[in-house]
């Protein structure tokens, strides 16, 4: 397997191949001229929105299914993230996840995000709002991104090494939080 540069990869030989298979799938959507880029993201988008309008069921005692109706929100807004890449300049055929790129995308999730949590709470009926789905959203997409960051270097099999149980941990952590808020969540006046 061969890295950035035509070298060899460092690292643990299972994530090497995990890095060298995600770096291949990234080539080939990067093969997607910079001018339809803006395509996946919009589709994505669109597809958010829909899954988003789907009128909300209270769940008494589905404590499973609530948490992975929580979690869902990171891989949702970590392939938008995903697709927002190919937006990039892409030096060296990869996307310049430099730290202004980075947040940026983080920003843009962000409003896209709030967005969604606005039209589920103020449009969709049965579903709230919820900061801890918009901090689900971001670290999904975070976690993404770093990834991404990762593989475009030599030496991704290393940073994977540590990126991906970090980011899954994150994960994991929004999403039991929005599913077992915090006691001292603020209610709304009047409530």
């Amino acid at each position: 397997m061969v890295g950035a540069a035509g070298v060899a990869p460092a690292g643990p030989a299972a994530l090497v191949w995990l890095g060298s298979l995600l770096r291949s799938i990234g080539s080939r959507l990067l093969r997607l001229p910079q001018g339809l880029a803006w395509l996946p993201s919009l589709v994505w988008m669109l597809l958010i929105t829909a899954l988003s309008s789907v009128r909300g069921q209270q769940r008494e005692g589905s404590v499973l299914v609530a948490f992975v109706a929580n979690l869902g929100h990171a891989p949702l807004f970590g392939l938008l993230a995903l697709w927002l890449c190919l937006l990039l300049e892409r030096p060296g055929g990869w996307p310049d996840l430099c730290a202004r790129n980075f947040a940026g995308l983080l920003l843009v999730i962000f409003f896209l995000g709030g967005l969604d949590e606005l039209h589920q709470g103020l449009i969709t009926g049965g579903r709230d709002m919820s900061a801890l789905d918009l901090a689900t959203d971001l670290v999904g997409a975070a976690a993404v991104l770093s990834v991404i960051r990762s593989l475009g270097r030599l030496a991704f099999g290393r940073e994977l090494a540590w990126r991906l149980p970090i980011g899954l941990a994150a994960c994991l952590a929004c999403a039991a939080a929005a599913t077992f808020p915090p006691p001292w969540r603020l209610a709304p006046p009047g409530s």
